[in-house]
């Protein structure tokens, strides 16, 4: 049995935990939304100096191993041994326990032997330094091809072998190697030790005509593909340093990065960024810098990276770009295809410049990148890939989840310059269909009174007034403006007003006549359009404004509510045209 659990359990739970979630300090705990249930508000604490983690929503609580079983869903010996593997302590047994090669001794012995068996091979070793991977790179990176069954056995039992993970049992005793005669590639923990192996096919061996080009080691209690960034080990102090991570998709890519400088450079390995490769980015304190392939599929996986760590609240973010070209002058595909395209073009300028003596080494082409911050990256593959109308959903949404202040104003500015869409779309969940400013008594009394006001209203558009006053103030307007002489009002001037509509002038002490009330009723004009106090031509102007704004804010909730992006759009771009007409005649 193992003796050294009380020591395993004894280490911090908190560096256990967040292996899996993120966490985040709360006085002398830690807290989290728990995983064990749906929930939008942490109710999950952990305790350092108990070594313990609660969830007050659901009740699930215990130590590091019980949280491993219940995460994973695996038993006590496995999550010991995956407890074993996250401190890098190893398990001790007594001394009645069998004792017999540890899975991890077993994959570091077979990465040895497949390291030495390349070397026997010059048609492989030519085949991979036609790729840019030369021997001292297949040393380095631990690249090497998987001897043959007998051959392993040479070293290893067969039980071994099968509880390593490499061996699959068909009948007890008698095993296949899934791997046998292909290229590998070690994967290690961040603890740097071997836990798996990516294996593929090579031109210079006779696979089975619909072999997979690529096989991974089964998954298992010391690896999981998801919560493994390859090469996390070999850059986490340069990441540290440099606080920046690169992230990529393919092994190839992220070892010929480290070779050319980028030596804080990483892979998923073909699997989809997730929220605990995120955790173990996180931990290290910094930005995360997405490039993945060149393509459809490639910028659709930048997405959905950015999304995953917007959705944990992390903004951090920014995507690269290729831009090096091949001979053709098209995109690169990836990196490795960019560094191939380069050396290509390095040899012809050679040959170019044998004359003229070598090339200076400044003169070498470089990887090239365009770099965008994560909202722009998130907001323009939106617009380029989905419906606007779902497109300016998912802007919205994403704006509204952001909880820090700073990060919340960099992505609402990002949107609103990006799509030219005033900052309230994304910020108000309805807006205002009546505004205080509803009042049109004192716009037609400032009309009907002021003949400043009356010429100004000549400009403007009255449109959007209901019908029956629209007409009202426009046959007042024809009386005003055909006059030349001042006057104090329309309505003194033009008593026609007053019989043809009922009204009353302010001098007036009688109300309506008796003749008019049948009129003034069907023309439905309260009295008090007449009898409101008028505004001076300043006043007025602004009170038309803010009658205007209100209906173009009505007209835009309406525009909204039918998805008609495109009138939410010309609508938005006339409130801001009139909010800068304010604007100047308040300079003015």
């Amino acid at each position: 049995m193992v003796t050294n659990i009380e020591a395993l359990k004894s280490q911090s739970i908190v560096s256990v935990i967040e292996r899996y979630i993120p966490l985040r300090k709360n006085g002398t705990n830690f807290i989290a939304c728990c995983p064990f249930h749906s929930e939008k508000s942490p109710s999950f604490v952990v305790s350092e100096s108990k070594g313990m983690y609660k969830c007050f929503g659901c009740g699930k609580g215990g130590d590091a191993i019980s949280f491993i079983k219940e995460y994973e869903k695996i038993d006590f010996n496995e999550a010991l041994q995956r407890l074993s593997e996250l401190t890098n302590i190893a398990l001790e047994y007594d001394k009645e326990q069998r004792v017999g090669k540890s899975p991890s001794e077993v994959l570091e012995k077979i990465n040895t032997l497949a390291k030495a068996e390349l070397q026997k091979h010059r048609e492989i070793i030519e085949y991979l330094a036609g790729r840019g991977i030369t021997q001292e790179i297949c040393e380095k990176y631990d690249i090497g091809l998987v001897p043959n069954t007998q051959e392993l056995l040479k070293h290893f039992s067969a039980r071994e072998l099968v509880e390593s993970n490499f061996a699959n049992e068909y009948e007890k005793g008698k095993i296949s190697i899934p791997m046998r005669e292909r290229i590998s590639i070690a994967i290690r923990n961040p603890q740097h030790k071997v836990v798996a192996f990516v294996a593929r096919t090579h031109p210079h061996y006779n696979f089975n005509k619909n072999a997979p080009k690529y096989i991974n080691s089964k998954e298992s209690y010391f690896y999981k593909k998801a919560q493994i960034l390859y090469l996390y080990s070999n850059a986490k102090a340069t990441i540290q340093a440099q606080k920046a991570a690169f992230v990529v998709e393919g092994y190839i890519d992220s070892i010929l990065l480290h070779e050319n400088g980028y030596k804080h450079a990483l892979a998923t390995g073909g699997t989809a960024f997730n929220i605990q490769h995120l955790n173990l980015l996180t931990r290290l304190d910094c930005e995360v810098v997405f490039c993945f392939d060149n393509d459809k599929s490639g910028m659709a996986a930048n997405f959905r990276a950015v999304k995953v760590c917007f959705q944990a609240g992390f903004y951090r973010v920014r995507v690269a770009l290729l831009k090096n070209k091949d001979s053709k002058g098209k995109l690169c595909k990836d990196i490795n295809e960019a560094l191939l395209a380069m050396d290509r073009h390095a040899d012809k300028s050679a040959r170019d410049d044998r004359k003229g003596g070598a090339r200076l080494a400044s003169d070498r082409e470089k990887l090239d990148f365009n770099f965008l911050n994560g909202y722009e990256f998130f907001i323009k593959w939106l617009y380029k890939n989905k419906d606007k109308q779902q497109a300016f959903n998912e802007i919205k949404a994403a704006i509204a989840a952001c909880k820090n202040f700073y990060d919340k104003q960099a992505f609402l500015e990002c949107a609103c310059k990006l799509t030219g869409v005033p900052s309230e779309y994304f910020t108000q969940d309805r807006l205002p269909t009546k505004q205080a400013n509803d009042d049109y008594s004192s716009l037609i009394a400032s009309i009907l009174h002021s003949e400043e006001c009356a010429y100004i209203a000549s400009e403007l558009d009255l449109s959007f007034l209901p019908k029956e006053l629209e007409k009202i103030i426009s046959g007042a307007l024809s009386f005003g403006l055909e006059s030349a002489i001042a006057a104090p009002s329309l309505c003194d001037r033009h008593p026609s007003l007053i019989s043809a509509h009922g009204l009353q002038s302010p001098d007036s002490s009688s109300k309506i006549l008796p003749r008019e009330k049948t009129e003034s009723k069907q023309q439905n004009i309260p009295n008090e359009f007449i009898q409101a106090t008028p505004l001076d031509s300043n006043e007025f102007y602004q009170h038309y404004c803010d009658l205007y704004l209100a209906h173009l804010h009505r007209e835009q909730t309406k525009a909204r509510a039918k998805k008609d992006l495109h009138l939410v759009l010309a609508l938005s771009e006339k409130i801001a045209q009139v909010k800068q007409d304010i604007h100047a005649q308040k300079a003015f």
